[in-house]
């Protein structure tokens, strides 16, 4: 059962509860809120350790089309969820329902709040070629691309000491 919120721009977005997909190192099954977005662009959600988890993409992005601006902005719509709830946002985002983006949808940085941002990616050639991108278009915050979701969770929380 969810409950509908309307933002300031007349989207509706769900919140729901849901069961945290069971990662290695968990030990436990817990439910948390979470935001959806309506066009299934992205779902959010702010785990225990106070990492807010992103996946982004849907299923014509697997089958090749691209993630463009409005739905990296959409991104940011559900990010607004979070703000008010902690002070920084250390954020994981997951990317590997995405094969290709746009340039325009390249260039929409994280929300200001952002202290650090882990994006999981679903190869080492794909962190490969991210990292060759990071290193010439520098974000505001500090940003590092994984490919295991551990790896990322446990740097993003050494930036929180």
């Amino acid at each position: 059962m969810g409950v509908a919120l309307v933002l300031r721009r007349q989207t509706q977005y769900t919140v729901s509860m849901f069961t945290e997909p069971k990662l290695q190192d968990s030990h436990s099954h817990e439910k948390f809120d979470h935001y959806e977005h309506p066009a299934g662009t992205a779902r959010a959600w702010l785990r225990p350790d106070g990492i807010l988890s992103v996946e982004v993409g849907r299923a014509e992005h697997l089958n090749g089309a691209p993630f463009t601006q409005e739905d990296a902005l959409a991104v940011h719509e559900i990010l607004e969820q979070f703000v008010d709830k902690v002070s920084t946002l250390i954020t994981l985002v997951d990317i590997r329902g995405i094969r290709r983006s746009t340039p325009q949808a390249r260039r929409v940085h994280p929300n200001a709040k952002t202290a650090r941002l882990a994006i999981l990616v679903g190869s080492p050639v794909s962190r490969m070629l991210g990292n060759a991108y990071l290193g010439i278009n520098k974000l505001p915050c500090p940003t590092k691309l994984f490919t295991k979701t551990e790896l990322a969770a446990e740097w993003l929380l050494q930036g929180k000491l």
